[in-house]
């Protein structure tokens, strides 16, 4: 049986964040919101080009 990949925490978040509607702003905002470390990933020149 193979081991489960393990993700660092910031690629786990982002992971779930790239699920989020891109034609909802808002809940993005509000993700940006629950803390630092959420707002800096958001942020992120990387994850826009992404998202």
């Amino acid at each position: 049986m193979a081991e489960p990949v393990a993700l660092h925490m910031d690629e786990l978040v982002e992971e779930i964040l790239l699920r989020f509607p891109p034609d909802d702003p808002a809940r993005l905002l509000n993700a940006a919101l629950v803390c630092k470390r959420w707002c800096r990933l958001i942020t992120d020149c990387g994850f826009h080009h992404r998202f």
